[in-house]
């Protein structure tokens, strides 16, 4: 059960090639990662229990672009900052 996500940056990275979106929170860094039969790795941080530090998808694309695609439940909260 997860039961705390950082505050920091979200990250998106998405390989055309491999068909992969990774979500990091901050830089991408070291972790531990579960993966589930749907092809979705939870990746926590090996060092605080049950934080969530990233995302990966496989088959991204092939997943979410059909008509038939399953929600992906994510619940963000996002602070803009202008550069």
């Amino acid at each position: 059960m997860v039961d705390k996500i950082s505050n920091e940056n979200l990250r998106f990275s998405y390989d055309k090639d491999t068909d992969v979106l990774y979500m990091s929170v901050g830089t991408p860094r070291e972790c531990l990662g579960e993966m589930d039969d749907n092809g979705i790795i939870i990746k926590f941080d090996p060092q605080v229990p049950n934080m969530v530090i990233g995302i990966t998808i496989l088959d991204f694309q092939k997943r979410f672009s059909s008509p038939h695609a399953k929600p992906l439940p994510v619940n963000l909260t996002a602070q803009l900052q202008v550069a």
